[in-house]
């Protein structure tokens, strides 16, 4: 009964609610229990049902609880029955509430009574309380509430002396009786003399204590008197963590009349009084705040939001609570009420300065001011406020920034924002302090020192009045640095497949924003600087790898992902293909389409990229792979992982350029699968062979020996569904041309990324298709309907048609086996025109004739699956055994000369013409240009007559 709460700092005569969470033995259950103090009531809010056993159960454990309360209160006398009724008769009446919510399962019964008592504490009536149904993430906030508190509920230990009396003349404590007591490192003055109180048996809101130690023997004894000196004592204490007997308090037990006395007896030199708050003292408040608690229970935790500063109101801050204290709690005198501070570097200059600290209900108070600063308190930013983001704030005395960089962001944020400009005076690991550039007619400074045990930056002195000309600032900014424009502008760059923001955009924005022109060489090295900091270090982004492969499998429930290293742990391959390819694939065509596409990164390597065709005709991404080289054993291995993916199907065809390990690959892992040459490859050798010099009869030896079934339609084992290049995969290809300069870590999730947006646009447009076939497919169709119309079909039977076109030929249609003469019908699975003109002439759906390959069912159902994000890094919750996983760059060497970055193109492909950036002419560029350019376009002018 007199169990105390230390955060709030109240007893049970104090209060006249007290909520208790019961746990039920017997039916392993847990409820809340508000017991009312005025009233003398019992209200138990039960989760579970309240009809039949489980209800008498509750009332039978009830019953105890109900008959012990009022028997200790009234033996005990532990109430002031001047401020309430006594319990009267007993047992307490217990009501079990009903029409309150109930829980769904048998787990949720402690997540629930959370609930109900917080909803008490808030204020509102349990019974419209809405059930959150994500209970999941309500038992991720208890975790970390619980786990603040336990941080919190680090404690010091302390020996207490009492009921002895002091020695006169040797100022030593003599007699009485010693207990130990641990006090929590966030202790307030009113929650320690509970504790005091509740260890002692001092009872009765009459009796006053004081509470001092001895630092050595001669000095004066310090007392504790304010929530100051609590966390003073217990910094104090940890200084000397390993000798438990050190600085021990003693307590004076004095009734209201010897406390009032109590300054008097002990003189102001007896002790060292540190300030208690602005107003001078703060017991009274204290004492106030304490009457007015009606309720004892854990207050709500607020945690900060990561895109705002974070308030040292917020509990979880209390270890940076104690930081501050460490390196702004300095030795006080006498004139401890003014309320200044000094600056810590012209401490020495002044000893007429002081300190005013408090930390009262988890607050600091810190009033840095020194004579010269310019900036009155009432403007001024709260005190103890921490930066930790770059969130725009405005810059103030005593505001604290994470570190270093983040305030010479703010800085530079500032100076644009505001068109002045400055210089660094000094700056080194533990000073930053920046004047205006016109440092002998502008009083314009700033000064910030690092806190010691720390990172953070405080700013300890800010004059912020410009008296600068106008002239000294005009020209570039200063200001305007690279790595400044990456940091304004990196958040373009979030999304991981959007590197489109050129250079030229990024200077039309920062003109439009802050004012402020720089060329185009610095907006480049302003993109490169924000890409740089998102995608992060080449060498460590290996390293990342198997955290993002378990979070991306643990996101994407059946996705595969692998990754292999060598012996000494060095990066060997890659391998991803994620739920949703898996599950769309059965919906597209038959066909695979494999390239590989040279990485252009510090460690190079290749991506090996499996892409088939939807119903659209669009690049579906199966799967991709990540490889040293396009070597045979690379290849074989990113198609066995393929297999194992995907499996087999059948009428499969892969088609792929002429690389022999592909061939090798797929002859030993996809024996059955048809392989197909790209035609357009295999045009481009032969632009490049001597022997299409006079069209002699070794360009038809040179394309039989390619076999024709491999590159040939017409001769092909198997349907190809008009699919013979491999352009889909050189079209992914140029998709992620500029993905191919990331780091390997950046690239996967750029990959991930692309595949989410990907299935989210094709899963939406699927929605909105009218016809019965997808557009292409609906768009070729009707081409052929056309064409149709100008040929003549005649029947042999009610299957057989011969159909002749204009010029006399002749082409056999049969519907029944879904064939053509021209071989177009059965090989691409949907009518050609000759077909088309049967359908025209029997009246029949020609639609009933394409394969499902085409439709818009399948073109809905290839994106049906959602691919999920995972986060970011910070909040990823990765397994000890993936988290001891060690994968080191590949070793790497690198070639002669400066890496090429553009691959070579090949014959076949057209080539663009350079153009002129000066005179828009054709062959030749801005550097070598000769032509005269008018310096500016004069505007014509028409005269009507």
């Amino acid at each position: 009964m007199l169990g105390v709460r230390v955060q709030s700092g109240a007893s049970w005569w104090d209060v006249n609610t007290v909520l208790m969470p019961i746990h039920f033995e017997g039916l392993k259950h847990w409820a809340l229990v508000k017991l009312d103090l005025t009233n003398w009531t019992i209200e138990v809010y039960d989760s579970l049902e309240n009809e039949g056993p489980h209800n008498s159960k509750v009332r039978e454990g009830m019953e105890g609880l109900s008959n012990f309360i009022p028997l200790v209160v009234e033996q005990n006398s532990l109430f002031d029955f001047k401020r309430r009724d006594p319990p009267g008769n007993y047992p307490i009446p217990v009501t079990i509430m009903k029409d309150i919510p109930k829980q769904a399962n048998g787990g949720d019964c402690g997540m629930f009574t959370i609930k109900y008592a917080e909803c008490l504490i808030e204020g509102r009536d349990v019974r419209y309380w809405v059930i959150d149904a994500r209970m999941k993430l309500f038992r991720e906030w208890m975790a970390c509430y619980l786990w603040a508190h336990a941080k919190r509920m680090d404690a010091v230990c302390v020996f207490v002396n009492y009921n002895g009396q002091w020695d006169g003349t040797s100022s030593s404590y003599v007699g009485g009786e010693m207990k130990g007591i641990l006090m929590p490192d966030n202790s307030t003055y009113v929650g320690l003399v509970e504790l005091v109180r509740s260890v002692i048996g001092i009872r009765g809101p009459d009796k006053n204590i004081v509470m001092r130690y001895g630092v050595e023997p001669g000095l004066p004894l310090v007392r504790i008197q304010c929530d100051a000196d609590v966390k003073f004592y217990i910094q104090l204490k940890k200084k000397d963590v390993h000798v438990l007997s050190k600085f021990p308090v003693t307590i004076d037990v004095l009734d209201e009349s010897a406390a009032e006395a109590m300054p008097a007896e002990v003189g102001a030199s007896n002790h060292i009084d540190v300030q208690r708050s602005r107003d001078g003292g703060q017991s009274d408040e204290a004492m106030q705040h304490v009457n007015d608690i009606n309720t004892i229970i854990p207050p709500p935790l607020q945690f900060p939001s990561p895109t705002v500063g974070l308030d040292l109101h917020n509990e979880d801050e209390i270890e940076k609570q104690d930081e501050v204290m460490h390196n702004d709690l300095c030795t006080a005198h006498d004139d401890c009420n003014a309320g200044k501070m000094h600056d810590a570097d012209d401490s020495h200059r002044s000893n007429e300065k002081s300190i005013a600290a408090s930390i009262g209900d988890h607050s600091i108070v810190n009033n840095t001011r020194s004579e010269n600063d310019k900036v009155s308190s009432s403007d001024s930013l709260s005190d103890g406020v921490i930066v930790a983001d770059y969130t725009p704030v405005t810059m103030r005395i005593n505001c604290i920034f994470e570190n270093k960089k983040l305030l010479q962001y703010h800085l530079h944020h500032d100076a644009m924002s505001k068109h002045y400009q400055f210089k660094v005076k000094r700056s080194n690991s533990t000073l930053l302090h920046v004047i205006c550039i016109d440092n002998e007619g502008c009083q314009w400074q700033l000064r910030a020192t690092r806190m010691r045990g720390s990172e953070m930056f405080v700013v300890k002195r800010f004059d912020d009045v410009h008296t600068c000309s106008i002239e000294i600032v005009q020209g570039h900014h200063r200001q305007a640095k690279s790595w400044m424009i990456g940091e304004c502008v990196k958040a373009k760059y979030l999304d991981p497949t959007n590197t489109l923001y050129r250079p030229a955009e990024i200077m039309r924005d920062m003109q439009d924003e802050f004012g402020v022109s720089f060329n185009y060489l610095r907006a480049w090295r302003g993109k490169e600087a924000a890409l740089n900091r998102l995608r992060g270090d080449d060498a460590e982004s290996y390293k990342v790898l198997p955290a993002w492969a378990e979070m991306a499998m643990r996101k994407n429930p059946a996705s595969d992902i692998q990754i292999e290293t060598d012996s000494e742990n060095c990066f060997k391959y890659f391998y991803m293909c994620l739920a949703a390819s898996k599950h769309g694939w059965p919906y597209c065509r038959p066909v695979i389409v494999v390239d590989g596409s040279a990485l252009k990164a510090r460690f190079g390597g290749m991506l090996l990229a499996a892409c088939g065709h939807d119903a659209n005709g669009s690049i579906f991404p199966l799967a991709f792979g990540i490889v040293p080289s396009e070597s045979n054993e690379s290849w074989k291995w990113f198609f066995e992982k393929l297999r194992d993916s995907i499996g087999t199907r059948e009428s499969l065809a892969i088609v792929a350029d002429r690389h022999k390990g592909i061939e090798y690959a797929v002859n030993h892992v996809y024996p059955d699968a048809a392989f197909g040459i790209c035609v357009q490859h295999l045009a481009a050798n032969l632009k490049t062979s001597s022997i299409v010099r006079g069209l002699n009869p070794d360009m038809h030896r040179y394309l039989v020996e390619a076999d024709p079934t491999k590159w040939s339609r017409a001769y092909f084992n198997g349907r190809i569904y008009a699919i013979m290049t491999t352009n889909i995969a050189e079209s992914f290809n140029n998709v992620d041309r500029k993905a191919r300069l990331m780091p390997v870590g950046f690239l996967v999730e750029w990959l991930r990324a692309l595949l989410q947006r990907w299935f989210v646009e094709r899963r939406e447009e699927a929605l909105k298709i009218t016809s019965k076939l997808a557009p292409k497919a609906e768009k070729l169709i009707r081409t052929h309907f056309s064409v149709g119309l100008s040929v003549t079909p005649r029947p042999a039977d009610q299957f057989e048609y011969a159909v002749t076109s204009n010029d006399g030929q002749i082409w056999i249609v049969d519907m029944s086996e879904r064939t053509c003469t021209c071989r177009r019908f059965q090989v691409d699975q949907i009518p050609c025109p000759h077909a088309m003109a049967v359908c025209n002439y029997r009246r029949i759906d020609p639609y009933n004739y394409c394969s499902n390959y085409y439709t818009k069912d399948y073109l809905y159902s290839c994106y049906a699956d959602v691919v999920h994000p995972i986060g970011s890094a910070e909040g990823w919750d990765v397994s000890e055994e993936v988290s001891l996983q060690i994968v080191n760059p590949p070793t790497t060497k690198r070639g002669p000369g400066r890496p090429r970055v553009r691959r070579i193109p090949s014959q076949c492909e057209e080539h663009e013409p350079i153009r002129c950036g000066r005179c828009n002419d054709y062959g030749h560029n801005r550097q070598t240009c000769t032509n005269s350019v008018p310096l500016q376009k004069r505007p014509t002018t028409r005269t009507d007559t």
